[in-house]
C-alpha cells in the first residue's frame, strides 16, 4: 500500500497491490562500458586529485575492459586516454566481480609503468601484485584496495590506495 500523511494529521492509503521489478542485468563488460566513475584521492605524498575514470569494453574480447585515466596525476597534466595515454587493460572476472589490471603496463609516456603493491600502504607491503578492482553493486562503484603508483627509472611517482570510485 502507498501511504500519505496529510497536513491536518490524517493518514490515507491506497488499496494493496503488487509489482515485480525486472531482474538486474548480468555483470559484463557491456554493462560496465561507457560508465564514468569519479573519486577524490590523496596521494601518498599528500597531493589531492579529483578525477574521472571511464570503462570501455573491448569489442573483440568479452572479458577485456579498457580503463581510461586511472592515474589522476598524469590525467591532470593532460596525459589522458583521448590523447593515447593513461589507458590500462583489465580483465573482468564475472564470478568474483573483479577487474584485474596486470602491473607493469606502460602508461604511454616514456617508460612509466604501473606498479602495484600487495597492501593499501606501500610502506607495509611485502611485495607486488596485480591491481584488483572490486565491482560493487553491478558497477555502481569500483573499490581499489591495493596501493599503486608509477615507476620511471626506479623512482615511484605518487601512490594511491584504498579508495572508491562512484559512478557519475
Amino acid at each position: 500500500k502507498a501511504y500519505a500523511y496529510l497536513g491536518d494529521g490524517r493518514m490515507v492509503y491506497s488499496d494493496a497491490s503488487s509489482f515485480t521489478t525486472p531482474e538486474a542485468p548480468a555483470l559484463s563488460t557491456e554493462l560496465l562500458s561507457g560508465k564514468t566513475y569519479t573519486a577524490t584521492v590523496t596521494s601518498y605524498f599528500g597531493d589531492v586529485f579529483t578525477f574521472n575514470v571511464t570503462l570501455v569494453a573491448d569489442a573483440a574480447d568479452p572479458t577485456k575492459i579498457w580503463i581510461h585515466n586511472l592515474d589522476p596525476y598524469f590525467g591532470s597534466y593532460g596525459y589522458t586516454a583521448d590523447k593515447g595515454y593513461n589507458i590500462f587493460e583489465g580483465v573482468l572476472d564475472v564470478e568474483n566481480e573483479t577487474i584485474t589490471v596486470a602491473q607493469g603496463q606502460k602508461i604511454g609516456y616514456y617508460d612509466v609503468a604501473l606498479v602495484v603493491f600487495d597492501n593499501a600502504d606501500p610502506d607495509a607491503a611485502a611485495g607486488y601484485s596485480d591491481l584488483v578492482i572490486k565491482v560493487i553493486s553491478k558497477g555502481a562503484a569500483l573499490k581499489v584496495e591495493n596501493a599503486f603508483g608509477f615507476n620511471e627509472g626506479g623512482f615511484y611517482d605518487l601512490f594511491y590506495g584504498d579508495f572508491t570510485l562512484n559512478v557519475k
